[in-house]
């Protein structure tokens, strides 16, 4: 799922995956302008309860949609930043799937550390 070689990475992931609590997570196929409004749709509150936030984007290397997340991954970072609670713990992370067609856009949100009376 992550990098093994960078460090960084790995201790982020790791650090967000033993929040205390349980977990949600979701799967989706998005068109890129309508991925924060997803996201906040799907999640929700949990968004805003979670204390670790980790996001993958799926797509092919050569895929529009690559550029398009290379280009605004931090900007989409801190609108979806912005759904959640200002002290969880957020990353984000591209994997390339030459399989997926040129068009599709996939998208996996992990969200830890959610209290179980929420």
């Amino acid at each position: 799922m992550i990098n093994e070689n960078d460090l960084l990475a790995v201790r982020a992931y790791y650090t967000i995956m033993r929040e205390k609590g349980y977990f949600v997570g979701y799967y989706g196929s998005v068109r890129q302008e309508k991925l924060v409004m997803e996201i906040k749709e799907k999640l929700g509150d949990y968004l805003y309860k979670a204390e670790g936030v980790f996001i993958t984007f799926y797509m092919n290397k050569s895929s529009p949609a690559a550029m398009f997340v290379e280009l605004k991954g931090e900007e989409l970072m801190e609108e979806i930043e912005a759904l959640c609670n200002k002290n969880a713990d957020t990353m984000l992370d591209i994997l390339y799937d030459n399989s997926l067609p040129l068009g599709a856009f996939e998208y996996e949100v992990l969200l830890t550390g959610i209290n179980y009376n929420d």
